[in-house]
């Protein structure tokens, strides 16, 4: 049985009216109006604007705890925070597909309790200053990535990683360490 009936044929939508504000708000809407701009110009406000400013599709319950720095660059990446924080460094570039996974579930129950039992924290993933994810790369915590290194296109990181270093593979491990020294 579906769970929508489907329209019938020749259905036309109602075009959506666009409501002008009142000429003379009451003292209500006032109010309304002056709690929702208080709203958007606190941290919840800013954080949603951040989020879509840069396609970041963000769930669970610690997702307002996430840190995200200004420098940070992302485009089109998933944040599972259900299990964990998610604190990003300075300058941190994550490539589009990135899915950094600080959530689980305790996969000793069974049924419908598999679903609930969520563990509230200890999943946390701390990419720290300058480190490059590559596109389709997934995080899953709890885990730390080192200063100034980089995780390959499609790599799993399951663990920590060092700084300074390229990991890659499934699961990852370092392929090469990194010459940082500025000559």
């Amino acid at each position: 049985m579906p769970l929508l009936k489907p329209r019938p044929r020749g259905f036309q939508s109602k075009p959506r009216l666009n409501k002008l504000p009142k000429a003379q708000p009451s003292s209500l809407d006032v109010i309304l109006f002056a709690l929702r701009r208080r709203l958007a110009d606190g941290p919840i406000g800013r954080f949603a604007r951040y989020a879509v400013e840069r396609n970041i599709y963000i769930v669970g319950a610690n997702g307002p705890a996430c840190e995200i720095a200004e420098t940070a660059t992302l485009q089109n990446v998933h944040i599972n925070a259900t299990s964990g924080r998610v604190v990003l460094g300075d300058w941190v570039m994550l490539a589009p597909g990135v899915c950094l996974v600080a959530g689980a579930h305790d996969f000793s129950k069974v049924g419908s309790e598999r679903r609930s039992a969520i563990p509230d924290s200890g999943h946390d993933i701390i990419i720290e200053a300058g480190v490059f994810v590559g596109t389709n790369a997934i995080v899953i915590g709890p885990c730390r990535i080192g200063e100034n290194s980089v995780v390959a296109a499609g790599a799993v990181v399951t663990s920590d990683v060092p700084p300074g270093v390229i990991v890659a593979g499934t699961p990852a491990r370092v392929v090469k360490e990194l010459d940082l020294t500025w000559s």
